[in-house]
């Protein structure tokens, strides 16, 4: 597959701007991208942190070797996040939201993720929002239930 001829300068300069440790959004990145000179949609943007390995690290962008979590690492992790889920609702019989406090969504995804619960489908993270996708009422019981066994029993509205 062939890149376009600025993709490898354009990820180095995301990688630079994420070294500092201030960026918590990707429209800031974006942003410090502009002020470097290097314009980019967010789509492209979104693709590069992917292929990049770059991940969210207490609601920062950090760059792969920092965020990168090997099998010691994941109870430090999980310890960091925990405190960062304030709540999850079931909605309908296949979606559970997951209230974070500002800029964890991600980095809680991150974390449930890597759990790889089966009765979990997928995530897809916000800011301070997280839906968690299940393929059946059963599904979602299990995974309210695992979301309770690693997260505590944060407030759970029925």
């Amino acid at each position: 597959m062939l890149e376009e001829p600025n993709a490898q300068d354009r990820r180095q300069a995301i990688l630079d701007v994420v070294a500092t440790g201030e960026v918590r959004t990707q429209h800031q990145l974006q942003q410090a991208l502009e002020r470097r000179g290097v314009v980019t949609t967010q789509a492209t943007l979104s693709r590069d942190l992917v292929r990049l390995g770059v991940g969210k690290l207490r609601g920062r962008y950090c760059p792969p070797e920092s965020s990168t979590r090997s099998d010691a690492s994941l109870d430090r992790v999980a310890i960091d996040v925990r405190p960062a889920v304030l709540g999850f609702d079931p909605c309908g019989p296949n979606l559970i939201l997951v209230r974070t406090v500002p800029g964890q969504a991600q980095s809680v995804g991150v974390d449930i993720d890597a759990q790889n619960e089966p009765a979990i489908a997928g995530t897809v993270a916000g800011d301070d929002t997280l839906f968690l996708a299940t393929r059946d009422a059963s599904d979602q019981a299990q995974a309210l239930r695992s979301l309770e066994s690693w997260y505590g029993a944060p407030h759970r509205r029925p």
